[in-house]
């Protein structure tokens, strides 16, 4: 299972590539992003679910920080599942070889060169520092 968008595909890629190799049915299942009432983010299974005491690998498309991972991780102990060691995910951006408990096995290590905005090359050029996911309309309406 994974946290939607990015990962639905991909575990539902994996479920079927493990349900291929075991020849026992492996079910794919995701959660989605939620913000309570005072603003904090979370993850829950609106449109798919997970049954008590089952083994779950969490698998991501792109590991950065981990917060969505351990969010993922939270909503998956709640209700009584049981996370395997090992997290999949297609492209780690961390120094990090574990989230929590689980090793993170990765297709690609890609360590993007990073700078405070004082420090930045681009910025010293004139470019100004966005965050893309926060920053569609203004990336769209510059091109």
């Amino acid at each position: 299972m994974g946290p939607a968008m990015g990962a639905i595909t991909l575990a539902h890629d994996v479920a079927r590539h493990i349900s291929e190799e075991t020849a026992r049915h492996c079910r794919a299942t995701y959660a989605e992003k939620m913000v309570d009432s005072e603003g904090a983010g979370y993850f829950a299974f609106s449109r798919t679910r997970i049954i008590s005491r089952e083994r779950v690998l969490v698998v991501e498309d792109v590991v950065t920080t981990g917060k969505s991972t351990r969010l993922v991780v939270e909503a998956v102990r709640a209700f009584g599942a049981t996370i395997v060691p090992y997290m999949g995910t297609l492209v780690s951006r961390t120094d990090a070889t574990h989230i929590d408990e689980m090793e993170i096995v990765c297709l690609t290590d890609f360590h993007p060169s990073t700078w405070s905005e004082g420090d930045c090359p681009l910025c010293e050029q004139g470019s100004e520092a966005l965050r893309p996911k926060t920053n569609w309309d203004t990336m769209i309406k510059s091109r």
